[in-house]
């Protein structure tokens, strides 16, 4: 059932990618059909991309991670089990920051903002 419904989010995606609307919501999902196939299209790709990204990062306990557009969280999982000193977080998407709260609560610091409109951090 899992691949099936996997086929149909990239068969809708694959039909929709270059409509404004989809790319409103790949950059802020909304809470409509279009914002959840947008946000199963994002966790089906992103995973395995992630933990490999991670994997070469070779994230130290001393390390300050800074990463930009977590998304729903799949490397912030990935980071936080290599126990750095802290993790930040840059989140466009009001979708995504409630998702990232819920989900690592205060083990990480979530910037609500586009990232191109921060001044010195």
């Amino acid at each position: 059932m899992r691949k099936i419904s996997n086929t149909f989010f990239l068969l809708t995606f694959e039909l929709l990618k270059k409509t404004k609307i989809m790319a409103i919501n790949l950059r802020s999902p909304g809470r409509g059909v279009l914002g959840y196939i947008a946000k199963q299209i994002m966790l089906i790709g992103n995973k395995k991309l992630s933990e490999d990204c991670v994997r070469r990062l070779n994230v130290q306990t001393t390390d300050t991670v800074l990463e930009i557009g977590p998304g729903n969280g799949h490397a912030i999982s990935s980071i936080l089990k290599k126990k750095p000193t802290s993790v930040e977080a840059i989140e466009i998407s009001p979708v995504f920051t409630s998702i990232l709260q819920e989900r690592f609560k205060n083990k990480i610091h979530i910037i609500n903002q586009d990232a191109k409109c921060l001044g010195p951090y």
